[in-house]
């Protein structure tokens, strides 16, 4: 399979680890796996602040991309890039030629094909931050939890039921939060961290958006700054597949 990523704009610029791993991951299946050379913004920011013009200009230019190469899917890392490659631009008549999938669902898909070979168990107890976008407008809620159960040697708690699911509060990094209002993008975080997920005792937070990732992450590290709390790394879902998967 002829497998395009798109890293998104914050997995290539401030996380870049996790477009590498997931471009890695997805090579240790098999498949054909390219990325787009001078890749560009889905263009969700220019929605943020009203400008539909922008957005009509950005997406022109990334689906003249996307439908060059001829790929017989597209997976993104980000909820946010997801729902706006496919909602969006299709709302705004722009579609693209070839599928979108989150790579929770790409994954997922190949779980129940039987192609998903892992290698090393992931021993850690971990718990799962649901991206507002992926778990309210794109009504993803079990096939997080599905595949983070698929991976030997974790433990999965999830968090309270009235703070997670399609209930779940923001990591912080919401719209352009954490760009337009740092300090309250670093407080809610914080709150996150505090109050929802230290409380579980768990290794490390599992995301499946980079921006959530970066944002709890800065949360958690405050904390720790603050000796309120100790170690906890906050990882992009990719990771701990890849761990698993590729071995290292």
């Amino acid at each position: 399979m002829r497998v395009l990523l798109f890293k998104g704009c914050k997995a290539r610029l401030d996380k870049p680890a996790i477009g590498d791993k997931a471009f890695g991951l997805l090579k240790a299946l098999g498949h054909e796996v390219i990325t787009l050379d001078n890749e560009v913004c889905c263009g969700a920011p220019y929605l943020f602040i009203g400008d539909v013009d922008g957005f009509k200009e950005n997406a022109k230019k990334l689906q003249k991309m996307v439908n060059e190469v001829k790929a017989d899917v597209m997976v993104t890392l980000c909820p946010n890039c997801t729902r706006t490659l496919t909602y969006f631009y299709n709302k705004y008549g722009i579609p693209l030629l070839t599928p979108v999938l989150h790579i929770v669902d790409f994954w997922r898909n190949e779980l129940r094909q039987g192609r998903i070979k892992y290698r090393v168990p992931v021993n850690m107890r971990v718990t799962y931050q649901d991206s507002c976008i992926f778990a309210r407008y794109l009504n993803h809620v079990i096939e997080p939890r599905e595949v983070l159960k698929s991976i030997p040697g974790l433990k999965f708690v999830d968090m309270p039921e009235d703070v997670s699911g399609r209930l779940t509060r923001c990591c912080g990094g919401g719209g352009l939060v954490s760009a337009v209002l740092p300090e309250l993008s670093k407080e809610i975080s914080v709150d996150r961290v505090l109050n929802d997920v230290v409380p579980l005792n768990v290794d490390a937070l599992i995301t499946i958006c980079p921006n959530c990732t970066l944002t709890l992450g800065k949360g958690a590290q405050a904390l720790r700054s603050e000796g309120k709390i100790g170690e906890l790394p906050v990882y992009h879902i990719v990771e701990l597949l890849y761990r698993s998967v590729v071995g290292d």
